[in-house]
């Protein structure tokens, strides 16, 4: 009798930590947006003020780094790699894939390669309109975290009851 207790009480210990894992990725997924934003941000100062090369804007960021990503960036055109190229294989290269929806993931890979294009006016006009874009985006996913992440931990919790119940 006591090793079913104890496998059932680790069922619904595994189903809560399923639900917290869960719970996390939402949380990873606002947090990765807001990591982008603030490097956004941090780009427009740097070319209203000191008009770097592209390789120097990323490289000198000391936020968080989007899981990588920036420093993927960085890394691959400081190999004289193109923008186009540097930018989708920084991507590829950190968890971005993993944490953001696909739509979100096309329109920041978009405005990165954009990056060093044109003026600094054109920049820091695409900047903006990013920013602005990003923010409803980390809107929705924090609607959306509110939404799921009570559901998620209701369900792992439930489940891993049921499962344990089922098993005495």
């Amino acid at each position: 009798m006591l090793i079913k207790a104890a496998g059932a009480v680790m069922i619904m210990t595994s189903g809560v930590l399923i639900g917290v894992s869960l719970k996390q990725r939402l949380v990873n997924h606002i947090q990765r947006l807001i990591s982008i934003k603030d490097f956004l941000l941090y780009a427009k100062r740097k070319l209203s003020y000191d008009m770097p090369i592209l390789y120097e804007m990323f490289s000198e960021y000391e936020g968080d780094t989007a899981g990588g990503m920036i420093d993927n960036i960085a890394r691959l055109l400081g190999e004289e790699n193109s923008v186009m190229y540097s930018v989708k294989r920084g991507i590829e290269l950190s968890d971005v894939p993993e944490i953001l929806l696909a739509r979100e993931r096309n329109y920041i890979e978009n405005v990165f390669s954009q990056l060093g294009s044109s003026d600094c006016e054109s920049q820091a006009a695409l900047i903006e309109n990013a920013v602005v874009q990003i923010e409803s985006m980390i809107a929705e996913a924090v609607r959306e975290n509110e939404r799921k992440s009570k559901v998620v931990m209701s369900v792992s919790v439930y489940s891993g009851a049921v499962l344990a119940i089922i098993l005495l």
